[in-house]
């Protein structure tokens, strides 16, 4: 099962399913394996800071000390010992709690390791030190239904390959968890993390607003992110945690973000628990939309205006860098509004052209009602059980009987579920 949480902060199991998807495009069918649940804990934020991550950091261990052997291998292969000394003097958060939470996974971690408490500060500054640099990194959708609820769907594409004492290689998935954060008894927050990263790329505060960062190709140049840093630029991870933490609102969350001076040029991609909250954001270094040429702030609007906000890694107002874009619009755009549902996003942001072989997660989030279920690479979502019909209850219509026929012809006996092109989850009986 996987952990929803409902606006009281409570838990429940969800049934697993085994699904089918069909695309509106084309007519085809597979199997689905089992889901598996990311791994899952609590972070408690009354305890003192060294104190907050040590289950994380025991689970993790092994695999922490040599994905911080390769981190340290490529740092000294890409920054000049200056440079280096420059991102931790400029770069790195300096608060009293940052740094603690940090010396406590540090200390933890043992004696005799082959990096210091430095490389850990530069790990969470791995976007603004220029990776990924990928052609893919991260996807974004927002979908607004007929009633103005806002759902979040999100995929972060990335590669982080690293060598175990074994010899096998592991990546992203691997070290990928869910993460609820509590503050005086109750949950504020969760973020799907990775161990010894603080801050947060992928969140949603209960019963407010979710967040997403995403790659800006061609922009995020280290050096100049350097400069903006040496001026006053902030990094966005922990940042934005710590607003997480204090902002119950999407629309004070969203002012903050877009006045706050970020070191590197991205996108965020923002949606709240009201009718229509919804909104993405192109950063630019150190200002937002500081550049003539940079997309102002796009967002929904109860008076009209799109139903859906898409970002990939380029600016939505030029020319697509990769297929992405291009190819979900067109998707998209055979739909309507009236089509929005989670299963829905979950159809589009959890197939081609969205998710790829990078995908280390795919996230699907809805802050009105504190839904958030995330898969990694290879598993498959629990659909709703609300979108779910019969075949003998659902309409006679074209659809039906083609499928119908697909099945027949095809010996689809065992497959019992399809997606249809409306979105519901279709149980067909055993067919002879």
């Amino acid at each position: 099962f996987f952990l929803n949480p409902n606006p009281a902060g409570a838990a429940t199991p969800l049934p697993r399913h085994r699904t089918a998807s069909m695309s509106r495009w084309a007519l085809w069918t597979f199997l689905v394996a089992p889901v598996a649940a990311m791994p899952h804990f609590d972070i408690n934020l009354d305890l003192a800071p060294r104190q907050r991550w040590l289950e994380v950091t025991r689970y993790y261990r092994q695999e922490i000390v040599t994905m911080m052997d390769t981190w340290e291998a490529m740092l000294q292969a890409t920054f000049q010992p200056a440079e280096k000394a420059d991102w931790l003097r400029y770069g790195t958060e300096k608060s009293e709690e940052y740094q603690e939470e940090l010396l406590g996974i540090y200390e933890e971690l043992g004696s005799n390791l082959s990096f210091s408490l430095d490389t850990l500060n530069l790990f969470n500054l791995l976007y603004e030190m220029g990776s990924p640099t990928v052609a893919q990194a991260c996807s974004g959708l927002l979908a607004a239904d007929v009633n103005g609820k806002v759902i979040h769907g999100r995929n972060m594409d990335y590669e982080f390959l690293f060598k175990m004492p074994d010899g096998s290689i592991k990546d992203w998935p691997e070290v990928t968890f869910e993460a609820y954060f509590w503050k005086g008894g109750q949950r504020i927050f969760m973020g799907i993390q990775w161990p010894l990263y603080v801050g947060v790329h992928t969140a949603m505060r209960f019963n407010g607003w979710s967040f997403e960062q995403n790659t800006r190709l061609g922009m995020n140049d280290p050096q100049l992110n350097l400069e903006s840093a040496k001026g006053g630029g902030k990094a966005y991870g922990f940042l934005v945690r710590k607003l997480m933490e204090t902002i119950p609102d999407f629309e004070t969350a969203l002012s903050t973000i877009n006045a706050t001076s970020f070191l590197a040029p991205q996108y965020f991609v923002l949606a709240g628990a009201k009718p229509f909250e919804g909104a993405v954001i192109s950063m630019d270094r150190f200002s937002a939309q500081s550049l003539s040429a940079t997309p102002p702030v796009r967002r929904f609007s109860d008076s009209g205006g799109p139903w859906f906000l898409l970002q990939t890694n380029d600016d939505a107002n030029k020319f697509p860098l990769d297929h992405r874009r291009p190819m979900t619009s067109t998707v998209l755009a055979m739909h309507g509004q009236q089509d929005v549902s989670i299963n829905f996003v979950w159809e589009i942001v959890h197939n081609f052209p969205l998710k790829n072989f990078m995908s280390v997660f795919t996230w699907v989030a809805v802050p009105s009602t504190n839904y958030s279920q995330a898969v990694l690479r290879g598993e498959d979502p629990v659909l709703e059980e609300e979108n779910t019909v019969t075949l003998h209850d659902a309409p006679e219509t074209e659809e039906v009987q083609l499928l119908q026929r697909f099945l027949r012809r095809y010996g689809a006996k065992g497959r019992r579920h399809v997606i249809s092109q409306e979105g519901l989850l279709l149980q067909f009986p055993e067919l002879p």
